[in-house]
């Protein structure tokens, strides 16, 4: 249980978590003229996707000691993202593997179905990069 002490101010809108959409939703009841308060638990607004890239930026300075070494780096998640766009092109084209209707609006693409593994769906690019 988190407690926190709120100045007894009033106002408007109480965003809960500053997590990108709690962030776009703050600012959007600001800019519509709403007296807005957002509250964060952590110190660090943006959510897993800050986390995410403030880690990975530290990772990286920490790691990467040598400009050979950021070379290899950035051809590697080139080359692992070449491999599953690839990948997903081939599923596409073969009907290799996995292949969803879920999310596809049959009246608009008719009975086309989703390619899990290419770029545009991070979620399962991650899990092929893991």
């Amino acid at each position: 249980m988190i407690s926190a002490t709120v100045p007894s101010l009033q106002y408007d809108v109480l965003v809960v978590g500053g997590g990108p959409a709690g962030v776009g939703a703050a600012v959007a009841a600001a800019r519509m003229g709403a007296h807005t308060a957002l509250l964060e638990r952590g110190g660090l607004l943006g959510g897993m996707l800050t986390v995410a890239f403030v880690l990975f930026t530290i990772m990286l300075e920490n790691a990467v000691t040598t400009r050979r070494q950021l070379d290899v780096l950035i051809a590697m998640m080139v080359l692992a993202g070449t491999v599953v766009a690839l990948y997903g092109i081939l599923q596409y084209l073969f009907g290799w593997g996995y292949q969803s209707t879920a999310w596809v609006d049959t009246d608009m693409f008719g009975d086309s179905f989703r390619v899990p593994s290419t770029l545009e769906n991070p979620n399962m690019l991650g899990q092929y990069l893991i």
